[in-house]
């Protein structure tokens, strides 16, 4: 698990480190919003799985993060201890566990 303070860092972090796979991104961060940090991974590594995480409930939000690029998106916050932890949240594991079911066998977008 890495974390980035913002967009721009996701980008460079994806850059960097191949063996990334699969980007929860933020969709409000500073510097390089998460739409465009979107389109940039996107650019660079096509079959890598990307969730938005937003706190908007709107249909709009999400069809604008499926437009930039998104795999889909979640409304919660995902923290490094909810990843690594058997004692987090069941359903917050249950969730990445079906998404991460889901995308093994999911085209690139």
């Amino acid at each position: 698990v890495q974390l980035v303070a913002d967009g721009l860092e996701a980008v460079e972090a994806v850059e960097r480190r191949p063996e990334i796979q699969l980007v929860l991104m933020d969709v409000q961060m500073p510097r390089m919003d998460g739409l465009e940090a979107t389109r940039r991974i996107r650019a660079a590594r096509p079959g890598l799985p990307i969730v938005g995480q937003t706190a908007h409930a709107l249909k709009e939000e999400h069809d604008k993060c499926l437009a930039a690029g998104m795999n889909a998106t979640t409304r919660f916050r995902t923290n490094r201890w909810a990843l690594r932890s058997e004692n987090s949240p069941p359903s917050t594991r249950r969730n990445l566990l079906r998404y991460s079911q889901t995308t093994a066998s999911m085209a690139p977008v």
